[in-house]
């Protein structure tokens, strides 16, 4: 490999380093001045007008800036509940059962969107009704709730649930969580009749857990 090296004018130095076997890639200049190093501001990109000009700009609202994919795997637990009243479900309510850490790349500019698909179901009678909440290490509250209710002492209770939900980006690192009530098992599978179990493989039972930078 070839390094040229460029010095600063009182110190450090830059280099640009070429592959052993270089091809032919040529480099050609802007034909305006732009500052890589002070120019343009938290959470732009660099932009070309296709006539040699680069500038920062802002993205279009609504521009998904990063997007991540997350998997909540299957498992079973000991039924707790959430309170059957109309007070916001707590994060030390109801189970635990899933939990994704999360630094965003953009604290500007941007929200943050989550989307969360899973089953819910029995491995044994629990009750007729059953839930799940999104929650954020950052409160108690939880951030959202979706519930399912099937009648019937005979009924095998399950379901799908989708959670939906948009909160304003921050800097650091806070933890998601799923936590859920009224049910004990979280993509167990069913065939035929029966309670939920194990079946077609526990990779394949896997569901989404999608977290996405959106710019405002």
């Amino acid at each position: 490999m070839s390094t040229l090296k460029l010095k600063g004018s009182s110190s450090g130095e830059a280099e640009v380093t070429v592959a052993a076997a270089a091809g032919t890639p040529t480099i050609t200049l802007p034909t305006a001045s732009i500052n890589l190093a002070t120019d343009g501001s938290d959470g732009q990109y660099l932009k070309t007008n296709g006539s040699g000009t680069l500038s920062f700009a802002t993205p279009t609202a609504g521009t998904i800036l990063k997007k991540t994919y997350y998997e909540i795997a299957r498992a079973t637990w000991t039924d707790s509940e959430f309170p059957d009243d109309d007070t916001i479900p707590q994060n030390d309510e109801g189970v635990e059962v899933f939990t994704q850490a999360y630094t965003p790349t953009n604290t500007s500019g941007c929200d943050i969107w989550v989307t969360a698909h899973f089953h819910l179901a029995e491995t044994s009678n629990i009750a007729n009704g059953f839930a799940a909440g999104l929650f954020i290490s950052s409160q108690t509250d939880a951030l959202q709730v979706r519930s399912n209710y099937q009648d019937g002492t005979d009924s095998y209770h399950n379901g799908d649930i989708t959670i939906i939900h948009k909160i304003a980006t921050w800097s650091g690192a806070r933890t998601f969580s799923l936590r859920a009530s009224g049910t004990n098992s979280i993509n167990y599978q069913h065939h035929g009749s029966g309670w939920a179990g194990t079946l077609y493989g526990a990779n394949q039972s896997k569901s989404p857990f999608i977290i996405e930078e959106v710019a405002t």
